[in-house]
């Protein structure tokens, strides 16, 4: 996607399709807005009353699991409303990858919308900011997830200062899942690894509308030199969504005084057949471990990052693809070069 237009629509599988979003009409338009009409988001607002770019991406089943790779280049500065509508039908079993480019300063309003059918299986990577690199870019991405019974999302985010994947700028995530049907897997990973003024803000909402659903939201973050991090998250339990399995976790170190974190991950359960628990944690490198691998020789530029990769070591495992889990540990190698 070059600046909001879509650059290749050749040569896709017979059950993949991409429509432009100029393109559908003003009645299938409105259906999907509507589903977000009611958020009381003033970027949502103003999203759906100009968005003005984006797409309709429609998956069908296919023989075996798929790879969907969506490039956004964004090579022009200023304010940018995009909207992404995915459809994943019944049985599908598909992995996207997201990445970003863009070297001009620039504000980006991203809402995108997911309805999971029952029986999918969707992996999501997302690497970096939808507003680019530039360090005054700014980027505000609303996500929508509805999962139907039975099926299975594992999203992982990585935000990273360094490497190819690089960015620079502040980002706002407003994330919702809403899991309306029984034996749901709901899964988030999400690791923040910046420096100089960057700020990454999750604003994380899951709704267990329904029995025998699991969900989880494992958020990890390194912080440096002046750059931010906030996670706000909430997993709602209605009354009737009884045996739900959830699990919050945040944990941040910060490797100077001027780096800051807020955390604040909620509970609300309203049904009491629940196995339900969150956590945050908020520190520095533990000294005692650094004083071990220090007396053992390593110098102390090595052991912190032996430390720091150990730390988020478990998202890094928890990676399904195994080309994506090269990458994602080959670019956190350049994250802690000195």
């Amino acid at each position: 996607i070059n600046d909001g237009v879509i650059m290749s629509n050749k040569n896709l599988p017979h059950n993949i399709k991409i429509t432009d979003l100029s393109e559908i009409s003003d009645k299938d338009l409105c259906l999907f807005i509507n589903k977000t009409d009611n958020l009381n988001d003033p970027f949502v607002s103003i999203n759906n009353g100009t968005c003005d770019c984006g797409f309709v991406l429609d998956v069908k089943e296919a023989e075996s699991p798929q790879t969907i790779h969506i490039k956004n280049i964004s090579s022009k500065a200023g304010f940018y409303q995009n909207r992404q509508i995915f459809n994943i039908s019944k049985n599908v079993k598909v992995t996207f990858i997201e990445s970003f480019e863009g070297y001009s300063e620039q504000f980006n309003n991203t809402v995108s919308q997911w309805e999971v059918e029952e029986n999918a299986s969707v992996d999501k990577y997302s690497f970096g900011s939808r507003a680019g690199s530039h360090k005054n870019s700014q980027s505000v991405f609303s996500e929508f997830v509805e999962q139907n019974k039975n099926s299975i999302c594992n999203f992982y985010s990585f935000y990273f200062n360094e490497g190819e994947l690089g960015f620079y700028g502040k980002i706002r995530n407003n994330i919702l899942f809403n899991l309306v049907g029984e034996n749901i897997k709901s899964n988030q990973w999400s690791v923040s690894l910046l420096k100089d003024e960057c700020f990454v803000d999750n604003d994380v909402r899951t709704r267990h509308m329904y029995p025998n659903c699991s969900s989880s939201q494992v958020y990890k973050g390194v912080y440096n030199d002046k750059s931010k991090g906030r996670f706000d998250s909430c997993v709602y339990v209605a009354k009737d969504a009884q045996k739900s399995d959830t699990v919050q976790s945040n944990n941040n170190i910060l490797l100077n005084d001027n780096a800051t974190v807020n955390s604040n991950p909620q509970l609300e359960i309203f049904a009491d057949d629940v196995k339900c628990a969150h956590g945050s944690t908020i520190g520095q490198i533990d000294r005692n471990a650094l004083f071990y691998l220090r007396a053992r020789g390593i110098g102390e530029v090595l052991a912190k990052k032996l430390l720091l990769t150990a730390f988020i070591g478990d998202i890094i495992e928890n990676i399904n693809n195994l080309d994506i889990h090269s990458l994602v540990s080959e670019e956190v190698e350049k994250q802690f070069h000195n």
